[in-house]
Formats: structure tokens, C-alpha cells, sequence
């Protein structure tokens, strides 16, 4: 039976859709060693599609059940920082994020998992620069404009987050300290992040505290073990 007008139409728009996804698909994930030159010539692209087809949907119950997994199996911190990270690039289509970590002596903020960003003397932060003294007083999920410019340092770290497309911030803390500050770069679809997704990161800030001491303790009763 030969197809109506109609029925040709939307056959052609569902094949047009199919071969938009298609692409997509192999150009993200199969061509994702190609050299700069080329990624930038692609870029274009992968912007239109992730905006206009790959809005980030997700069930926030099923989102903290597989947080829930990646922390009680966490041994490490490398560990929990690659597994925490996938689950919130998948959840919010983000391709940048950071994992700041305080150092032994307590004096500096350093990465200690990085994705999508390439230099990471960029996120290196004193214990006293502008975004952690602001972390420490906020006490919550942020986002960049929060940070305000109305003082030169404030300024200049606003500048540099803009420049390295940060747009939010996950406070760690462990007993009421700031421990870590995950950094989340915006959304490949460009959309600003909800009402709604920062409810579900302050769930986030909270399970991740408890599974940062977790791992700081298993790792002290390891050391305690190989010493004896």
C-alpha cells in the first residue's frame, strides 16, 4: 500500500532524527582521539545536537541510588573521585569537572581528579583565596555568579572561572569542615542549572562528606595493617 503524505513526511522526519542521532553517537564517542584541529572543526556540531536533542533528563532516585553504590564501594580517593565524577558528567552533560581536595597541611585546595580541564595549576587555590573563604561561609551548593565581583580578588577569581566555564560548586566537608569542592563546568546544552538539580547536589554534598571520611579511614587502618 503506498504511503499517504503524511505518513512520507514523518517517515523522512524519523529517518532525519535516526541519522542525526547516528552521528552524533559516532562522532562523540568513536572520534574522540582525533586531533584539536579537528575536534574544533566538529565542534559546531556536537554543540547543535547536544543543545537541541540532549537535554539533560534524569530520575533523581535512580541518580542517588548509583551515588549510593559509587560511595560504599569507594577504597580510595582516586576511586571515589573517577566514579562520583562519571555519575554527575552522565546526570548533568557536563564535560568539565573538578575534584578539589585539601592538602595535608591544610594550606591549599588541590585537584585531585580532573575532567575536560587541561592545566591544573589553573585549580590550585590557597585556603584563603576568595572561592573557598566563600565556600566555607555559604556552606551549600553555589553557583559562580554568587561569588559576586565587587572586590579586585573576588574579580579576578570570578574572571578565571568564567574563562574555564565553571558554573557551579559542591561543597565536601567532613564534621562542619570544608575538605574538598567539586567543581562542575555548565551543561553541554547550555541550559543554567535548576531549582531542581541543585536539590539533588546538596544530596550529593552530603553523601560525598561521609564518603570522603570513609576513605580516609579505610585508608588509615590499611597503613595501620601493613605497619604491623
Amino acid at each position: 500500500m503506498p504511503l499517504t503524505l503524511r505518513e512520507g513526511i514523518l517517515f523522512l522526519v524519523a529517518g532525519i532524527i535516526f541519522i542525526i542521532f547516528a552521528t552524533y553517537a559516532s562522532i562523540k564517542y568513536q572520534l574522540m582521539g582525533m586531533r584539536g584541529a579537528r575536534i574544533k572543526f566538529i565542534h559546531p556540531f556536537l554543540k547543535f545536537t547536544e543543545k537541541f536533542f540532549f537535554r539533560g533528563t534524569y530520575v533523581s532516585s535512580e541518580v542517588i541510588t548509583k551515588l549510593t553504590e559509587v560511595f560504599n564501594k569507594a577504597r580510595s580517593i582516586e576511586e571515589l573521585c573517577v566514579n562520583l565524577t562519571e555519575v554527575l558528567v552522565t546526570t548533568f552533560k557536563t564535560d568539565k569537572t573538578v575534584f578539589l581536595l585539601k592538602d595535608r597541611e591544610g594550606r591549599n585546595f588541590l585537584p585531585a581528579y580532573l575532567r575536560g580541564v587541561i592545566d591544573p595549576s589553573t585549580f590550585t587555590f590557597d585556603s584563603t583565596d576568595e572561592l573557598i573563604n566563600h565556600a566555607r561561609r555559604r556552606k551549600d551548593v553555589f553557583l559562580t555568579e554568587e561569588i559576586g565581583g565587587d572586590t579586585p580578588a573576588r574579580k579576578q577569581v570570578l574572571g578565571k572561572l568564567r574563562k574555564h566555564g565553571i558554573d557551579l560548586f559542591i561543597p565536601v566537608e567532613i564534621r562542619g569542615e570544608l575538605e574538598g569542592l567539586i567543581c562542575l563546568g555548565r551543561k553541554s546544552s547550555d541550559e543554567p542549572y535548576t531549582t531542581r538539580d541543585i536539590s539533588l547536589l546538596r544530596i550529593v554534598s552530603d553523601l560525598a562528606g561521609i564518603a570522603l571520611e570513609n576513605v580516609k579511614l579505610y585508608a588509615s587502618l590499611e597503613k595501620g595493617r601493613e605497619r604491623s
